[in-house]
């Protein structure tokens, strides 16, 4: 039984291009996720009937339409609503330590851009710890400035997404000046970083409500029609994965709105239905990331007079 769960595991590992990681390398975010979270723990029970927040402008639009009953003369006004987002914090790591474990085995011959190019991964983990920093004091404080941080954050998940679907789209460029070919990975990070910046200059003030939602829709349709046109790389276990995500995404969004709606509302709770939204998100975002780990393009169609790009994957 001991020989067949290694040989599981081993295959688990090889599937999502993980076989080639040394497991110490992740010694290291088991270690922060337990130390932060320890840390916010220990502060809590020191200042849990603290007014931190007192002096700070409170946030406007939805944050105090949550079913959660507002503690606002302590630390934490709303705990479910916050440690809830601890999950953002083991995603983000994962996704962080992985990219950075990627960068360490890179091999031409994996037939995998999310592999190939750690970037996306790194972004995204960047990208899920700001989320988590963000959500966690807004609910914490229900104060404008780390309201804009939650908005930003995710969009800066989304966006991550946003720019790694357009890569795989648009995998190479054709520089004329030099007559060559190239990966076109670091334009393509670099515009999902300048949208970040332009929406944390002003754009997040545009009703969250309605703009994200269209941010996400758009994501999912290019990454159908992407589906539909490279159909030799869709792949029966890559179409599982992502429509798990699709599933879990739907459902975060339905506890979403009937906590906003009052409908599954027990205020002093710990079990809040925007509470559950984070965790279902916060596994939709890994899901989603495993789906893109999981595809097996085809290196000869993707890199077809294009060797130059194939060797130089490490530019």
């Amino acid at each position: 039984m001991d020989r067949f769960n290694r040989l599981k595991w081993k295959y688990l590992r090889t599937l999502v291009y993980l076989d080639r990681h040394n497991l110490s390398g992740y010694f290291l975010p088991v270690v922060l996720f337990f130390a932060i979270s320890l840390t916010l723990v220990v502060a809590y029970q020191f200042y849990q009937f603290a007014n931190l927040w007192g002096s700070m402008e409170y946030a406007t639009n939805n944050a105090f339409e949550f079913c959660e009953s507002n503690r606002l003369c302590e630390a934490i006004v709303q705990p479910a609503n916050t440690w809830s987002n601890l999950g953002f914090l083991i995603v983000g790591l994962l996704c962080l330590f992985i990219g950075i474990n990627d960068l360490k085995v890179r091999s031409p011959e994996i037939p995998n851009l999310m592999v190939r190019y750690p970037v996306f991964s790194i972004i995204l983990g960047v990208s899920c710890i700001y989320l988590f920093i963000g959500s966690f004091l807004y609910h914490a404080s229900l104060t404008k400035a780390f309201q804009k941080l939650d908005i930003t954050g995710m969009y800066a998940v989304a966006l991550s997404f946003m720019g790694y679907i357009m890569f795989r789209s648009y995998p190479t460029r054709y520089v004329k000046r030099r007559n060559i070919y190239q990966s076109s990975h670091l334009i393509i990070a670099s515009i999902a970083v300048l949208l970040n910046i332009l929406f944390f200059a002003g754009l997040w003030k545009v009703n969250v409500n309605v703009l994200f939602p269209i941010v996400v829709l758009i994501i999912i349709a290019v990454n159908t029609i992407y589906n539909r046109v490279y159909k030799v790389h869709y792949q029966i276990l890559y179409k599982r994965i992502f429509q798990l995500s699709i599933v879990v995404g739907v459902i975060s969004f339905t506890c979403w709105i009937l906590d906003r709606q009052d409908i599954w509302c027990s205020p002093d709770s710990f079990l809040q239905g925007h509470a559950i939204w984070h965790i279902l998100c916060s596994i939709t975002i890994f899901l989603l990331y495993i789906s893109f780990r999981v595809e097996r393009i085809d290196i000869d169609m993707v890199y077809k007079d294009k060797q130059n790009v194939y060797l130089n994957y490490k530019e």
